[in-house]
């Protein structure tokens, strides 16, 4: 991707931990390809990044605060940097990197404060400039293994942070009872006008998912995905699939070893309570927005 040049108001020098390999970059080249088509409820979009501003707006965060953000979210730093004065982001994947690094633009109206880039282990997080008034997450804790690197996380953030700062996240979770099978939102979005395949492509994700462990595996939503292609004929009749509306992107989980981590909205509460008292549990204006809460959380 090309990069834009970042002028030091806007972006300081991305500092790095530890070295980036080739073979790290290619491993997720596909961020900088498809991230940007990635719809609800996985990546949010127009009046659910207004919901999710709306709650940020509602705290109450001292003057001149400084905030952590658990991943390179553009949208999430160009919303932070408007109201308060430094904004950190921290990823693992240069590729997420690069892509914040030329979507935050210089010239945001009202945009006030900087912006950092870290290439890091949210595990290994390095020293930062002073103790964080808030950290904002975007499903962050779904790439954590559940319950003990979420019980370091934990740590380490509340070690960032000031008594009473505000951790703010969207998690994935698994509702109470069974995850909604692949036939049954098939079924229901027969009857839709407008097709979500982000939603789809979520559903197959959270079928597969295991009861004890809570973990999710992308490689059973392609087993899915072609165990059902004969019925997802009809709705490519009526609402063709093309890379524009995302379910595609399913492909790049063939053969994938990654695992992801939804626990339900208990253990999530419970893996904070440690280290933050939980204010507020917030649903959003999303398909499938009770597999995804937003927990607004205080640091003890």
């Amino acid at each position: 991707m090309n990069q834009k040049p970042a002028s030091r108001a806007l972006m300081e020098p991305l500092r790095h931990s530890g070295s980036t390999t080739q073979a790290q970059a290619r491993k997720f080249n596909f961020v900088t390809e498809r991230y940007a088509q990635i719809g609800e409820p996985l990546n949010l979009r127009g009046r659910s990044r207004a919901w999710f501003a709306e709650i940020f707006e509602r705290q109450s965060l001292p003057a001149r605060s400084l905030a952590l953000v658990l991943g390179a979210t553009p949208w999430i730093a160009s919303m932070l940097r408007r109201a308060l004065d430094h904004t950190t982001l921290v990823d693992i994947n240069p590729g997420m990197l690069d892509t914040a690094r030329a979507e935050i633009s210089p010239s945001d109206d009202g945009a006030a404060g900087t912006v950092e880039l870290i290439e890091a282990n949210w595990l290994a997080l390095p020293a930062l400039r002073a103790p964080i008034a808030i950290a904002v997450g975007d499903n962050s804790f779904s790439f954590v293994r559940h319950p003990e690197e979420w019980r370091l996380l934990c740590d380490a953030l509340a070690d960032r942070m000031h008594p009473g700062a505000t951790l703010m996240a969207r998690f994935l979770t698994l509702p109470l009872g069974r995850p909604t099978t692949v036939a049954e939102i098939i079924e229901q979005s027969l009857g839709a006008s407008d097709i979500n395949y982000t939603a789809l492509r979520t559903a197959m994700l959270f079928a597969g998912a295991s009861d004890d462990t809570f973990e999710l595996y992308p490689a059973r939503a392609v087993e899915m995905f072609d165990a059902h292609r004969a019925d997802l004929a009809a709705l490519f009749e009526r609402c063709p699939c093309t890379p524009d509306n995302d379910l595609f992107a399913i492909e790049r989980w063939r053969e994938s070893r990654a695992v992801l981590y939804a626990p339900p909205l208990a253990h999530v509460l419970d893996a904070l309570g440690r280290r933050f008292r939980v204010r507020d549990i917030h649903f959003g204006p999303f398909d499938m927005a009770e597999y995804f809460p937003l927990v607004v959380a205080t640091r003890r």
